[in-house]
């Protein structure tokens, strides 16, 4: 498995209901009209491959990777307060 490929095979190996809970969990400090976590999240979730190039085109953000690394960080958080049974 490639390094660059590990976030987009998390996101695409989530439950409906986790990715449900993933998004109202990250969107409870949202800043602004769009928590850009959550858009990188969509993102990657509607691809069919994983796809860099076209990631690059439709991402806004300057720093891709650091904000790869942020997702998959509060991806896993997410995860672990969701099979906790934590409620958001």
């Amino acid at each position: 498995m490639k390094t660059q490929d590990d976030l987009y095979q998390l996101v695409t190996s989530l439950s409906r209901a986790e990715k449900r809970y993933f998004k109202i969990y990250a969107n409870r400090h949202v800043i602004g009209k769009q928590n850009k976590y959550v858009m990188l999240f969509d993102l990657l979730d509607r691809q069919k491959s994983y796809d860099a190039n076209l990631l690059r085109k439709k991402y806004p953000g300057s720093n891709l990777s650091s904000d790869k690394n942020y997702l998959k960080k509060l991806l896993l958080k997410s995860m672990r307060a969701y099979r906790d049974g934590g409620h958001v």
